[in-house]
């Protein structure tokens, strides 16, 4: 009997306790400087800074070819949108051109900070309210937490 009783209050507690409403939160990732693998793996390294490099040429050689498409190809009720991409396209490349010094220097451990932001965006982000998950470098940590300051001192 005394088992069924805290079977009850505690079916009761986890079901009515949950309120369902999730509060936002700040995260910083920190990007690795360095990292040591197996030396097994040691030989996939140069094949994951490629594959990085091969997706930024492929998508910025996209933008190149949108750049290059003329409105009449398009039938005459998608020339709006195709102008407004084209419009996007030109803003991307231009940002993607500032970041090519950081994909030629890309190295294979930064791709562990990258995934994990990515999944915990999944696993965070999917229903609003939004949190606020990103990465940072050791050298921006003084600058990052600032930011969070503010945050940290609305839960408190």
């Amino acid at each position: 009997m005394r088992k069924i009783v805290l079977l009850i209050i505690l079916i009761s507690q986890l079901s009515f306790g949950q309120d369902g409403t999730q509060g936002t939160f700040s995260m910083a990732v920190v990007k690795p400087n360095k990292a040591e693998i197996e030396k097994s793996l040691e030989k996939f390294t140069d094949s994951i800074e490629l594959t990085y490099r091969n997706q930024y040429y492929t998508y910025r050689n996209r933008l190149i070819e949108m750049q290059d498409e003329k409105p009449e190809d398009y039938p005459e009720d998608m020339r709006a949108d195709f102008k407004e991409s084209k419009k996007q396209a030109v803003l991307e490349l231009k940002q993607l051109d500032s970041l090519e010094n950081q994909i030629l220097n890309y190295k294979y451990y930064e791709l562990i900070s990258y995934y994990t932001t990515t999944i915990l965006n999944m696993s965070f982000n999917e229903y609003e309210p939004y949190s606020s998950i990103f990465e940072v470098q050791n050298s921006e940590i003084k600058n990052s937490m600032e930011f969070l300051i503010p945050a940290i001192r609305q839960r408190i």
